[in-house]
């Protein structure tokens, strides 16, 4: 008898901001194992400024042109910022696997104080289905954690086909993001929030969901026993029966809006 589950300059910025967050993406593959590419390049050198005139030529007049132009021959001037800015760059190329990556996730993400659902982690939505017995949303449920699992199956023996970019010479992407939307936490922070690994052995071999439902949250467990043996569909539909049959505590409930 199985356990019950218990309870539970204005353009150049722009540009430059461009290539951080692609190059944040780029990615190799080394003996099979997906690595960050330590020679992502970031040059601000001449040909790199030519090319961008060249872009704003079309939708600038000639006066906002040639100030530009001046703007970036004093960017590029050997005592400006730009060779500051692109020996600072190459000497973080050295010390870190992706220079970019830490860049892009804090401003995109961790120094983000807005809430989290619609502003920065979208739902994703189902296909509208009425369920006339409870025992339905049940086995849905529980389908969609067994593929859920399968999945992190495929994650955890890249075994996942690595993603290209577009283009006539289409480079791999960066897939780590696939991995940390299940074995990661946000952990809130005063100024900026953090990116905990919560993966372990112990987590892949005996994984668990937690449940939220009428304000109470529960903990289910999704293998039993030493061998931790995967509960078939059928056997979560029971468990997931069990939680969506009990009856809500009237004592300190928790409203999914109260952890977002």
């Amino acid at each position: 008898v199985k356990s019950t589950p218990e309870p539970l300059l204005w353009n150049i910025n722009a540009s430059l901001h461009k290539h951080i967050r692609d190059a944040a993406r780029t990615f190799d593959r080394n003996h099979s194992k997906l690595q960050a590419k330590r020679t992502v390049d970031f040059t601000l050198s001449e040909h790199t400024m030519t090319r961008y005139l060249e872009t704003l030529q079309p939708i600038l007049d000639s006066n906002s042109y040639d100030h530009t132009r001046q703007l970036i021959a004093t960017f590029m001037a050997p005592e400006g910022v730009g060779v500051t800015l692109q020996n600072l760059l190459i000497q973080r190329r050295v010390e870190y696997e992706n220079w970019a990556y830490n860049w892009w996730l804090d401003d995109m993400y961790l120094n983000c104080k807005l809430p989290l659902p619609i502003n920065i982690n979208p739902g994703m939505v189902f296909p509208p289905k009425a369920f006339i017995e409870l025992s339905s949303i049940a086995q849905l449920a529980a389908r969609l954690v067994l593929l859920t699992l399968e999945h992190k199956d495929i994650l955890n023996t890249n075994r996942l086909p690595v993603e290209k970019t577009g283009g006539k010479d289409p480079q791999p992407m960066c897939m780590a993001q696939y991995h940390r939307v299940l074995r990661s936490y946000r952990r809130p922070g005063l100024v900026k929030d953090s990116l905990v690994d919560i993966d372990t052995e112990e987590g892949r071999q005996r994984p668990h969901v937690l449940v939220a439902w009428k304000n109470q949250f529960f903990i289910m467990r999704l293998t039993y026993g030493e061998n931790a043996t995967r509960y078939t569909e059928e056997e979560l539909t029971s468990q997931f029966m069990k939680i969506l049959e009990s009856q809500p505590s009237q004592v300190n409930p928790v409203g999914i809006d109260e952890i977002n």
